[in-house]
């Protein structure tokens, strides 16, 4: 949604504040205070940032209290309930998703996602969190009929999300409607038909794939999504795909192989990418951008152990495209490690280790990859020079 105007004239960093905070719930503290203030300040890039996922436990908190809801624990301890409950499903089952369901952990958040007023505020304050750390453009999707168990149409779910977006004038914008690889066929072909109905700058911008990879894969024309995935293409709708999330015990390596031979034109994960490294060439030959969620996939050590090994390393020595994203502000990560913009741009050039040069390619490539077409050329320069300066401030010789 290009509804900032002049975001290129205006654009300043938010500056170095004592009380910031990020927009998830990162702690920093280990990094020098110098990396920490150049990371913050650099414009970043969110292409792929779940709605649900990400709610603010203060937002949380407001609607709790609205409909008389009695919270688990207070809301500034939500992060940490939420992180058990997620290892107690992982060690239940592997983190399996039942037949057209959805995660509990996601469950409890979307009960505060119902009606038009919840869903306009949920996504208007994610994107201003987002702009205090000087995210310039994010993506943020969401499945539409995960939001209607109290009356409204997915039409109204999906246009009260475009409306929030549209409120405020700090991040560029786009929207992208997820279909839920646990649902039938039908779903995905609905979906790919909602993103046409709503395409445009100012409104929907891509199609997504979510879900339990390992349970519901999208590795053939067997599979349930394979029929969503090909009329979003057939309409001309942008498609990315969670595709090589999951550990390969779990097949992801094949969901991976398929979006890339089908040259979807991003790929939300990728980690599978590690077991073939010879698919680095065809993501390359093919132009496809991979969307990095390096605190994410680090959590539990269930995807990957640790940032040190994480495949992003792979892509950067091998000159393939990618661009950091948190993927969920609230519940993704581990008790120990939660996700924010900046600190993504941290574990990439700290304890990945692949430097300052990697962090401005990732976002650059992050622009250059956004299925927003008013992310143009001169939005693009206009960044690149930011970043130049910023870097030129703080000595960074990689």
């Amino acid at each position: 949604m290009d509804h900032t105007g002049s975001l290129a004239d205006s654009w300043q960093p938010a500056g170095h504040a004592d009380n910031w905070q990020p927009a998830g719930h990162a702690d920093l503290s280990r990094f020098e205070s110098k990396d920490v203030e150049l990371a913050k300040s650099l414009p970043k890039v969110e292409l792929h940032l779940h709605l649900d996922g990400s709610l603010s436990p203060e937002f949380i908190g407001r609607r709790a209290l609205a409909r008389n809801i009695t919270l688990p624990v207070p809301p500034e301890n939500l992060r940490e309930f939420m992180m058990k409950k997620k290892l107690e499903k992982l060690h239940k089952d592997d983190n399996k998703a039942d037949k057209g369901g959805n995660w509990p952990v996601f469950d409890f958040c979307n009960q505060f996602l119902q009606t038009k007023e919840e869903l306009f505020e949920g996504t208007k304050d994610i994107l201003q969190r987002l702009g205090k750390e000087n995210v310039v453009y994010a993506e943020i999707r969401f499945c539409p009929h995960l939001h209607t168990l109290e009356g409204l149409s997915v039409n109204e779910v999906i246009e009260s999300v475009i409306d929030g977006a549209k409120s405020q004038t700090a991040v560029k914008t786009g929207i992208i409607l997820a279909a839920l690889r646990s649902k039938d066929s039908e779903h995905g072909i609905e979906i790919a038909q909602l993103c046409k109905k709503y395409q445009g700058p100012d409104g929907v911008v891509g199609m997504d794939v979510a879900g339990d990879e390992g349970t519901y894969p999208l590795k053939s024309e067997d599979s349930h999504m394979f029929a969503g995935v090909m009329e979003a293409k057939k309409l001309g709708v942008p498609v990315t795909l969670h595709a090589g999330e999951w550990p390969e015990k779990f097949g992801s390596l094949g969901n991976l192989k398929w979006a890339i031979d089908n040259k979807i034109r991003r790929i939300g994960h990728g980690i599978a990418i590690r077991s073939d490294t010879s698919l680095v060439s065809k993501l390359k030959e093919n132009g496809i951008t991979i969307e990095v969620c390096l605190t994410s996939n680090i959590g539990n050590g269930f995807k990957v152990a640790n940032y040190s090994v994480h495949p992003a390393k792979i892509l950067q020595e091998e000159g393939a495209k990618f661009s950091l994203s948190s993927d969920n502000l609230l519940l993704s990560g581990d008790l120990k490690e939660a996700p924010s913009p900046t600190a993504e741009v941290l574990h990439l050039a700290k304890d990945v280790g692949v430097g300052w040069e990697a962090v401005r390619k990732s976002i650059i490539d992050g622009l250059e990859a956004a299925f927003n077409t008013n992310i143009d050329e001169m939005f693009i320069t206009y960044v690149k020079n930011k970043i130049d300066d910023l870097y030129q401030e703080y000595d960074i010789i990689d």
